[in-house]
């Protein structure tokens, strides 16, 4: 057992294959993006994620991105290194500062970091606004207000526009 479980983790670290995705009749095919998929060129909207930590985040290139569609939003620096961030076993990146994004929830700060990440909204925050995440109806509630989600690249996410 312990075998097949090595095997399947590294499988799916070199394919990101999910084992319990189901299977499509089309052969998988892999896209050459010569950048980063959450570069600054687009925002991509807002990823619910249950696994980040404790803080909210955002790349500093999805930031840029947002800023091009919302040229309101701003980076307060005087907010720099109040959190510092780490993606599984690599370096901890401290944060450039914190952005506030207006959102059909209500306000949400992310500390923004100098990482190619896509804004991704923490459990504790998601807790602390009283939102709840449907998986099987897509969309983010908070009391009476319902937010639809759109899954992309098999996540959710909510987006601004």
């Amino acid at each position: 057992m312990t075998t097949l479980l090595a095997d399947r983790a590294v499988r799916h670290g070199l394919t990101k294959e999910d084992p319990f995705e189901e299977r499509k009749a089309e052969p998988h095919t892999v896209n050459f993006m010569p950048e980063s998929r959450y570069s600054m060129r687009t925002f991509h909207g807002i990823m619910p994620d249950s696994g980040a930590a404790g803080v909210s985040t955002a790349g500093h290139p999805q930031f840029r991105a947002l800023q091009q569609e919302l040229p309101s939003i701003m980076l307060d620096r005087t907010t720099a290194g109040k959190a510092t961030i780490r993606f599984g076993g690599g370096n901890a990146l401290e944060s450039m500062g914190t952005t506030t994004v207006p959102t059909p929830l209500g306000p949400i700060d992310f500390h923004v970091i100098p990482a190619d990440t896509p804004f991704l909204l923490c459990l504790q925050d998601m807790d602390r606004l009283g939102i709840k995440f449907d998986n099987l109806r897509n969309h983010l509630q908070q009391g009476d207000l319902t937010v639809p989600v759109v899954r992309k690249w098999g996540h959710p996410w909510l987006e601004l526009t």
